[in-house]
This record gives C-alpha cells, sequence and structure tokens, in this order.
C-alpha cells in the first residue's frame, strides 16, 4: 500500500492509582511498546473524555517510509524514535516543562517494567481495583 500501517493499542485500564479517587489507564502502542497514551480519571463517574479514550483510541498509524507517525505530537513514549512530543498536548496532566514530562515518562516506564505489562491485539484490559499506587 502507501507504507501505512496500523498498529494495535492495548489499554490496561484502572491499572494505577495515582490520587484520592483518580486512577490511572495507560494505552501501549504496538509500534514502539511504550505508553503512548494515558488517561487520568475517577472510575466513578466513568463517562468522560479521559475514559473514552479508551474506547476511541484502538491504534495508531505509521508511515514506514517516511518515518512519521499520526499521534507523535502526543504521545507519552520518549524513547521512541518517531516521537515529537509537544508540551502544550500535556499540560492537562500538569506537565509544565520538558524536564516534567520526562520524569513522567519515566514512571510510566518503571510501572509498564513493575507489571510486566506488553502489547496485545486492540483489546481492552480492565482491572476491577488497580494493582499499582504512584505517589507523589
Amino acid at each position: 500500500m502507501f507504507g501505512l500501517n496500523r498498529y494495535p493499542v492495548t489499554w490496561f485500564s484502572n491499572v494505577i492509582k495515582v490520587s484520592k479517587g483518580y486512577n490511572l489507564s495507560l494505552g501501549l502502542c504496538g509500534y514502539s511498546k511504550g505508553v503512548a497514551f494515558i488517561a487520568f480519571y475517577n472510575p466513578k463517574k466513568p463517562i468522560t473524555t479521559e475514559f473514552l479514550k479508551t474506547i476511541i483510541i484502538r491504534d495508531v498509524i505509521v508511515d514506514v517510509k517516511k518515518g512519521i507517525c499520526d499521534d507523535a505530537n502526543w504521545c507519552f513514549n520518549l524513547n521512541c524514535p518517531l516521537n515529537h512530543a509537544l508540551l502544550q498536548h500535556f499540560k492537562k496532566y500538569g506537565i509544565k516543562n520538558r524536564e516534567h514530562l520526562e520524569r513522567f515518562h519515566n514512571v510510566l516506564e518503571e510501572a509498564v517494567k513493575k507489571l510486566r505489562l506488553k502489547p496485545r491485539e486492540s483489546v481492552v484490559v480492565y482491572y476491577n481495583e488497580p494493582i499499582l499506587r504512584v505517589v507523589k
């Protein structure tokens, strides 16, 4: 085809408790194998735009020939060679500068390793209770 490939996003929903009443879901990219997306929400109020990400974002599209990813500007995986993270897309999560984004990325990477999460097909793996707690 035109060099465009779809790579599935696996959502691990409700996997991390981050603060009182709020949990974090992680969207692992099938291309980079790292956390590309997050959804930060209160599971008692599931119908929010953050929660809907876990239903709507099913894959990423990569132009393999040009080395371009459609989601490169708001991807959390700073290790991905296609990443072009723009800070303006992360401000809603309280990320103010590149150093803060890098620290947050490292926390996400540590969580993925600790939980032994691996991308699968385009699915949502739902946890009734978070299995990891991250404290500031």
